[in-house]
Order: structure tokens, then sequence, then C-alpha cells
């Protein structure tokens, strides 16, 4: 029944051996600036993210199979409606200069500044 798990025999993933045993790590700090899925990828841009369906293989925000988040429909709900909120009442601003990202742990953008005014 295990035989046919890909960890546990050797595989070949385009053009790069993946080993049995060999744990393998997708970045989404990396997919997300795949200059074949976006213009100036390495380039802050709100609108990219416009598309109600952004190409599958090149946004992975929950993760994605066995080990995705399974509360990224509540996450994108809850997301959605502070986004919502938010916006309702407030005007917001981006405020600062360059954002960069500071790939840790958890990925921090240094320098994204907003400014939130009473509407």
């Amino acid at each position: 029944m295990g035989e046919d798990r890909p960890e546990l025999r050797d595989e070949l993933i385009g053009s790069y051996a993946a080993p049995r045993g060999h744990h393998l790590l997708i970045s989404p700090y990396v997919l997300h600036r795949d200059e074949t899925h976006f213009e100036n990828p390495g380039t802050f841009s709100a609108v990219r993210w416009n598309s109600r369906h952004p190409p599958p293989a090149a946004f992975m925000p929950f993760g994605r199979g066995l080990h995705g988040c399974p509360g990224s429909e509540v996450g994108t709900a809850m997301l959605v409606a502070i986004l919502l909120t938010t916006v309702d009442i407030y005007a917001v601003e981006l405020r600062g200069g360059a954002v960069t990202a500071d790939p840790r742990s958890t990925l921090v953008p240094v320098g994204l500044t907003l400014g939130l005014t009473p509407r």
C-alpha cells in the first residue's frame, strides 16, 4: 500500500532528482515571485492579487494538499470581513518608502506602513 507514495521511492521532478526519503520544501516566497506568472515579480504590487482566481500553481497562501491549512476558508472569510469593515470606516493610504521582504520563519514585510484616516 505504501509503495505508491512518492516519498518512498526515487522521483524526478522536472529536472531535479528527489531520492527516496528526501524532504522537499516549497517556498511561497519564491513561488509568489515567479516571473512566468507575474509581471515584475520582485516588485510589491497589490494589484497582482486582484484576480478572484490567481494561477493555482503560483499562489499558495495556506499551503496545499495533505498539509494545507484546514482553516483556509474561515481565514479567508475573516480577512475579507476585516478588510471590508476597515475600508468602509477608514481611508487607507500607503505611507513610507519601499517595501522589502525579510524572509524569516514567517515572512515579514519591512517598510509597509499604512495610514488610516476616519471617513
